[in-house]
């Protein structure tokens, strides 16, 4: 199918394109004379089990990653799981689901960290952290302030100057003293008791506010999204109505004469597509490939209202005397906008987007691999 391999050849295009991209999943090490990263077995470690300091910036991913060299420079990490146990003579910025930063680890600048667990035994210099749990262990050291997002904090180390935190729930040591060196600033759902010396300045409490729309806010936001969804649904109406009209013939085709294999190959790429693209993130040799046929799949998944609004316009404009290009344009924008603010109805409303979801991505895989050319006149 040509437009099969079309693809196919944009994702292996997309693939020699950035194959320069280094993403190192096992045990590092760095050596001196080209300060490169290279991922080694056990045998090759055993021989070369001298590390030296990486004179450059550090840029990993993987699903483990473990960082025990001296880093000269900034580091970019993006992991499952990553652990610090080395000096980073720089910023680091790390994206995981669990960090750990153990005891022996000093970030002499700023940590900026989005995670949902993360530990922190080492040292920092400016720390900025967003996750669902955060923990300041015992020996922690953090040589100025502290700015965290999250759900529950649990603080035993020493944090020399100030600490922004916005939690639900905030833990001290009954008997803490001085953890926070200057001032504590923290928001939350209700006010919190602290041991009396944990903080060395003043403690200051806000209130989480949460803010109820007017109806008329709430009036305008459903007309800003509707103006939004349906602008963007217009250009796509109007695109394929003058670059694919042969796809159009076929969507409404499939959906008049085979709407229960429509339905069935739209449950199947609704599902199956993302597993496929996951399994080939994973590989490590397709990652690419699998990230660019999620982002297909992500694109086809935002203009079904569209497919299945040109499928509809195209069948009321086919019964019409004098069917045109405006008519069909009229019927789809109305189509697309009666579906819309269908699926805005509660409880019936996430039926309906589920079933455009459905019914559009099984037509779009219906009619873009179908070989037969099926005419207007069908």
């Amino acid at each position: 199918m040509k437009n099969f391999k079309k693809i196919t050849f944009l994702c292996f295009a997309c693939l020699l394109l950035f194959s320069s991209i280094c993403m190192a999943t096992n045990t590092l090490s760095i050596t001196e004379d080209n300060n490169s990263i290279t991922a080694e077995t056990p045998k090759e470690q055993e021989s070369n089990p001298t590390l030296s300091i990486m004179n450059s910036d550090l840029y990993l991913s993987g699903d483990e990653v473990v960082v025990e060299q001296p880093i000269d420079g900034n580091a970019f990490i993006f992991a499952n799981k990553v652990t610090l146990k080395g000096e980073i003579n720089g910023n680091a910025f790390i994206m995981a689901k669990t960090l750990n930063i153990e005891e022996p680890a000093v970030i002499y600048h700023s940590l900026f960290a989005f995670a949902a667990n993360i530990t922190m035994a080492g040292s920092t210099y400016d720390t900025y952290a967003y996750a669902s749990n955060f923990t300041l262990a015992e020996s922690a050291y953090l040589e100025r302030d502290l700015k965290l997002a999250c759900n529950e904090a649990t603080l035993n180390g020493f944090i020399h100057r100030d600490a922004y935190i916005t939690a639900n729930k905030i833990s001290m040591p009954e008997n803490a003293e001085n953890l926070i060196g200057g001032n504590l600033h923290y928001t939350s759902n209700q006010e919190i008791s602290f041991p009396e010396k944990a903080v060395t300045g003043e403690v200051y409490f806000s209130a989480t506010k949460v803010i109820e729309p007017t109806i008329a806010q709430k009036i305008g936001s459903y007309v800003m999204k509707f103006a939004i969804v349906i602008l963007y649904m217009t250009v796509v109406i109007v695109l394929a109505t003058f670059f694919a009209p042969k796809f159009i013939n076929k969507a409404c085709y499939v959906t008049k004469k085979h709407p229960f294999s429509t339905a069935g190959i739209g449950i199947l790429a609704l599902f199956f597509v993302p597993i496929l693209a996951f399994i080939l993130m994973i590989t490590g040799i397709f990652t690419l490939i699998g990230f660019a046929v999620l982002i297909v799949y992500a694109l086809v998944l935002s203009i079904t209202l569209a497919i299945l609004s040109m499928s509809i316009g195209k069948a009321i404009t086919l019964k019409l005397k004098k069917p045109s290009k405006g008519k069909f344009i009229l019927f789809s924008f109305l189509s697309a906008s009666v579906i819309w603010l269908l699926q805005q109805i509660p409880y019936v409303g996430g039926f309906i987007l589920f079933f455009t979801f459905v019914f559009g991505m099984g037509v779009f895989v219906f009619a873009f691999f179908s070989k037969k050319e099926i005419e207007e006149a069908q």
